[in-house]
């Protein structure tokens, strides 16, 4: 799946839609995650969430799931 500039592997595709649809991540759990697993990096070498929160309202928008609401602190993934 490609999301503006980025393309997706079929794998995180499939975690994000899933990791949505259950619904126990919050938004920064998330963003932190797919970070990760895109192996997307600040200039200090951490997971760049920041990148991550910015094309996760398009991913869920393609998939057609509802991200987390904002603000909400759930436990970690």
């Amino acid at each position: 799946m490609i999301i503006g500039l980025r393309q997706f592997s079929a794998d995180t595709v499939e975690w994000f839609k899933w990791a949505c649809e259950e619904g126990t991540a919050s938004r920064s759990a998330l963003a932190l995650n797919l970070a990760r697993r895109e192996k997307w990096h600040d200039y200090r070498g951490q997971p760049s969430a920041a990148m991550a929160r910015k094309v996760m309202p398009r991913l869920a928008a393609g998939l057609d799931v509802a991200l987390p609401p904002p603000g909400l602190s759930m436990s970690h993934t």
